[in-house]
C-alpha cells in the first residue's frame, strides 16, 4: 500500500523480477513490457523499463541507512518524446 502526499492511498502490484541485470517480462504497465535490474550495492538498485525495444524509463532507487526512506532517481519518455526527470521520496511510517 502506498500513499501520496496529499493523502490518498493507492496500491502498487506487480511480479518480483530478479535483480540479475537481464531484461524480464512484465504485466499491468502500459508503457512497458520489459524491466531490467541490477544490484549496484548494498542498498542501490538501477533499473530500465523498455516498450518494444525502446527505453523508456531509466533510472536507480536507494535505501537509506536506517531503511525509513526509498528515494527514486532518473527519467523517462514523456509526451511527444521529451524527456521527464524525476526524483521521488517515500517515507516509511
Amino acid at each position: 500500500m502506498t500513499t501520496a502526499a496529499d493523502g490518498k492511498q493507492g496500491t502498487v502490484g506487480g511480479n518480483p523480477t530478479k535483480w540479475d541485470g537481464m531484461a524480464h517480462a512484465i504485466s499491468g504497465d502500459p508503457t512497458a513490457d520489459k524491466v531490467t535490474v541490477k544490484r549496484l550495492g548494498e542498498r542501490t538498485v538501477e533499473y530500465t523499463l523498455t516498450k518494444a525495444g525502446k527505453t523508456v524509463d531509466r533510472g536507480m532507487a536507494a535505501v537509506s541507512n536506517d531503511g525509513k526512506t526509498l528515494a527514486f532517481y532518473g527519467r523517462a519518455a514523456g509526451p511527444k518524446g521529451a524527456q521527464i526527470y524525476y526524483h521521488e521520496v517515500c517515507d516509511r511510517s
